[in-house]
């Protein structure tokens, strides 16, 4: 039975907030699970990076270490405001809150990712910390970013079972576009990952008004070809085409058939019978 706790290596989490995000009561037995509970509820607060504890004559002993705290969080290689307001919200470290040696390389991916949207397939980002001040538990957390160059699509490629479907009407149906001198102005001609999964939606679309009922596009891939230039290349498996041979209706007798004689005009027509 708890007669006692202990905690030691706490300095900036008072002893009471350790208690009570450790759900420990005192005059409370705990076995070898409940005090893998204890730690399991006390790293999930991400305060600290270590904690052991020993239980021995009725006396409960906490050793922790604490995560330092972020001050400030520094954006170096980005001018405009608005990206790194737009940086500072994605991250999972945040400022005045813990941090998390594990968190890094999820917030460097995440900012890679933000600039890949942007057309900078070639963004570098590391991640320092600094110390503030005389404490050595405070730090501030700086992200150093190279975009490079923005990465231009010079190619877009259609491979696979396409039909009867030239890779030229294709290109029209997408919203990427290939760069040239005259599209100065188009967004789309830079490599965005969210545009690309649009353009397979579109694709798919596309195939499926044609009658291509069972058309799959499997992928798509991204060559770099120099600092400034992709080539874009989209895998598609149109499968059969299914044509409508025969249109039947069921009118209700309420109605005069005479108002759906168009139809087997349209019909034909769309079929082309």
């Amino acid at each position: 039975m708890l007669k006692k706790l202990e905690i030691i290596g706490n300095s900036r989490i008072s002893n009471e907030t350790i208690k009570v995000y450790g759900e420990i009561e005192i005059n409370k037995d705990y076995s070898d699970d409940d005090l893998n509970t204890v730690i399991k509820r006390l790293y999930d607060t991400r305060f600290f990076s270590d904690i052991s504890t020993s239980f021995s004559n009725g006396v409960l002993r906490i050793n922790v270490k604490e995560n330092p705290i972020i001050d400030s969080i520094i954006i170096e290689g980005e001018e405009a405001e608005k990206y790194k307001k737009a940086i500072l919200k994605m991250l999972a470290l945040k400022e005045k809150g813990s941090y998390i040696e594990s968190d890094i390389n999820q917030d460097v991916q995440t900012i890679k990712n933000f600039y890949k949207s942007l057309g900078y397939y070639t963004a570098e980002v590391t991640a320092n910390i600094q110390k503030s001040g005389d404490d050595k538990n405070i730090i501030n957390l700086i992200y150093s970013i190279e975009k490079g160059a923005r990465n231009k699509i010079s190619k877009i490629y259609f491979i696979g079972d396409k039909g009867k479907v030239r890779s030229k009407r294709l290109r029209d149906v997408i919203t990427s576009e290939e760069a040239r001198f005259w599209k100065v102005l188009s967004r789309n001609i830079y490599l965005n990952p969210d545009i690309i999964e649009l353009d397979k939606r579109l694709l798919k679309n596309y195939f499926l008004g044609l009658g291509y009922y069972n058309v799959e596009v499997l992928s798509s891939s991204v060559e770099l070809k120099n600092e400034s230039s992709i080539e874009l290349t989209f895998t598609v498996n149109a499968g059969k085409r299914f044509r409508i041979k025969k249109l039947s209706t069921d009118i209700d007798p309420v109605f005069d058939k005479t108002i759906f004689k168009n139809l087997s005009f349209e019909f034909n027509k769309f079929a082309g019978a």
